[in-house]
C-alpha cells in the first residue's frame, strides 16, 4: 500500500474507512482493501479492475463481492459513479472527486482515461462575454479506440471480445 495513503484508513482519520464506521457499518477486510485501491489509483475504476488491483495485494474476491461491496460504498456516498458515457460502471471515491474533468472514452471496451489541460476555459469566458450566460462548467468526452483495443482483432468492428465484455460488467443501481 501506498506509504501516503495508510493513515487514510486509519481508525482515528476522518477518511472513507472513519466515515464507514461513523455510519454503523463495519469495516470488513475486504472493504478496506477496496477503500485502499481507489485510495492509491487516480480515476475512475470498474468493478473488475478493483477486482483485479485487490488481487494483486494478495486477497482474491469474488466479482460479486466487489459489486456488492461498491454498491453499498456508493449509496453511503463513500464512491461516486463516474459521469461518462460508457457501457461500464466505474467508480471513484468521494473524497477524491473534482467537478472539472475531461476524459479519452475507448468506443470497443469503454476505457476512460481522464486527462487536463483542455483550454476550454478561455472558450467559456468568451461565450460568456458574448451570450452574458453564467456558465457553471464543462464535460469534455473524446471516444476514440485505446491502444489494447487497437492490437485486438475484434477492433475492426467495434465489438468487444468475451474476454472485454467479462472484464467490463456493470455494477446494478
Amino acid at each position: 500500500m501506498g506509504r501516503g495513503f495508510k493513515n487514510l484508513l486509519d481508525e482515528g482519520n476522518e477518511g472513507p474507512c472513519q466515515l464507514l464506521k461513523q455510519k454503523g457499518m463495519r469495516l470488513t477486510r475486504q472493504r478496506k482493501e477496496i477503500i485502499a485501491v481507489f485510495l492509491e489509483q487516480d480515476g475512475y475504476l470498474s468493478p473488475g479492475e478493483v477486482r483485479d488491483a485487490v488481487s494483486r495485494r494478495g486477497l482474491y474476491l469474488d466479482l460479486s463481492t466487489v459489486y456488492r461491496n461498491i454498491k453499498l460504498l456508493s449509496k453511503e456516498h463513500i464512491l461516486i459513479r463516474a459521469d461518462v458515457d460508457d457501457p461500464v460502471a466505474r467508480y471513484e471515491l468521494a473524497c477524491k472527486a473534482r467537478k472539472h474533468r475531461h476524459y479519452l472514452v475507448c468506443e470497443c471496451c469503454g476505457r476512460a482515461v481522464e486527462f487536463h489541460d483542455c483550454g476550454i476555459e478561455a472558450l467559456e469566458d468568451n461565450l460568456a462575454q458574448k451570450t452574458r450566460f453564467r456558465i457553471s462548467g464543462h464535460r469534455l468526452q473524446i471516444t476514440g479506440i485505446c491502444p489494447e483495443c487497437q492490437e485486438a482483432p475484434s477492433t475492426s468492428t467495434g465489438a468487444m471480445s468475451p474476454d472485454m465484455k467479462a472484464s467490463h460488467e456493470e455494477v446494478g443501481e
